[in-house]
């Protein structure tokens, strides 16, 4: 008999770009690996019991866990994290929050098939939840929520697992205030908690500019993204801050980080104050392996802002590196890729099961008072094989 460790085991997942990579030093944690046999019942008129003789289909699934890293060898504490809602930072308020991005994966499997299949991708979905202090004053959380849950305009939200330094990765969303409490405690601070319904998918971008003012033209540092794209792409935009007449700010791709080239690839509308804006690309769209904001228009005095970039549809594994908190917002809805888990490690001999698989939900945790946390729920794509390392 051999005993062994949760320490020992290894997992491996597709890179995004094709290839296999162990990314086992990014988990703590496998905490369901569960495979499924269908046995429906089959009892008829006569039987003293229930019968289950007939065997069905076969699925598996797997649930993973660990630590956020926004860059490879990186781990961060919810400390870090920054949330803006259209034109209010909320980092004076809260103190939890929750981004999970889902997927739609329906069964594909026809006659023949003795495993669950999902061959094709269905809808996006996601849900942001927060929590934190409650503040009554004027001006303060309750009037913010206020006047978000009065407005007849869906919001825009940018969550930021390491603050919104520019090149650092943001969870960009759209969506309503859902669920919105108050509880109150005799012996505790009092709380505020929201869900909000999302009105988009949740992509994961790259800031494009720090939440700081600025007081004239400009062109700010460019972010290499490691490769160009074709599937279009997103811009927020959140303008805590104005005083002037208007501004204008454009989001711009370019091929090698040169002044001289740079295109613009969104502008945003005229500002005037405070505000957002949200400009979505073409499902078509290319864009270029850099990328930058810039001030264009400087009819103002000073402006406080943040502007935020997703791509859609990338598949490089140097844009999203294996493990970290990109990789991870790109598998759910990418092309099913192959998988390799070893519940006792891989040394020589011992047990491995493999196949291919698609990641169906991706869920991050944000907490003031704890390292950030991720889990991704991943089911089987046709059959799986066990056999050994």
């Amino acid at each position: 008999m051999a005993k062994v460790h949760g320490r020992a085991s290894v997992v491996k997942l597709d890179d995004l770009g094709g290839a296999l990579i162990d990314i086992s030093t990014f988990l703590d944690g496998v905490p369901q690996f569960q495979r499924t046999v269908g046995r429906d019942e089959t009892q008829s008129f006569g039987d003293e019991a229930k019968r289950r003789g007939v065997v069905g289909l076969r699925s598996a699934s797997l649930g993973i866990q660990g630590f956020l890293q926004a860059t490879s060898g990186t781990k961060l504490h919810g400390r870090a994290s920054r949330v803006l809602l259209d034109e209010y930072s909320l980092i004076n308020y809260l103190d939890q929050m929750t981004v999970r991005r889902s997927v739609d994966l329906p069964p594909t499997q026809t006659f023949g098939d003795a495993w669950v299949e999902h061959g094709i991708t269905g809808l996006y979905d996601g849900a942001i939840s927060g929590s934190g202090f409650y503040d009554p004053a004027a001006g303060e959380i309750n009037d913010i929520l206020e006047a978000i849950d009065a407005a007849a305009a869906t919001s825009l939200w940018d969550v930021a697992p390491n603050g919104f330094v520019i090149g650092q990765p943001v969870d960009m969303a759209r969506g309503g205030l859902g669920n919105w409490d108050v509880p109150t405690d005799e012996n505790q601070p009092t709380r505020t908690t929201f869900d909000v319904a999302l009105d988009s998918r949740v992509d994961v971008g790259v800031s494009l500019h720090d939440l700081s003012a600025e007081t004239a033209v400009a062109s700010f540092t460019g972010v290499d993204e490691a490769a160009a794209t074709a599937l279009g792409g997103v811009g927020h935009i959140h303008v805590t801050a104005f005083s002037g007449t208007n501004a204008t700010v454009l989001i711009q791709d370019s091929v090698d980080d040169t002044d001289i080239n740079y295109g613009t690839l969104i502008t945003f509308a005229s500002i005037t104050g405070v505000g957002k804006e949200r400009v979505e690309l073409g499902s078509t769209a290319a864009v270029k392996r850099f990328v930058r904001a810039r001030i264009s228009v400087d009819n103002f005095t000073s402006m406080t802002f943040v502007v935020t970039f997703a791509r859609r549809g990338y598949t490089s594994a140097t844009l999203a590196p294996a493990g970290t908190h990109r990789f991870f917002g790109g598998l759910v809805g990418a092309a099913a890729g192959s998988f390799e888990y070893g519940p006792g490690g891989s040394t020589s001999g011992l047990a491995k099961i493999l196949g291919e698989c698609r990641a169906s939900t991706y869920e991050v945790t944000y907490d003031e008072n704890s390292p950030t946390r991720f889990k991704v729920d991943i089911v089987s794509d046709g059959a799986l094989t066990e056999t050994n390392w």
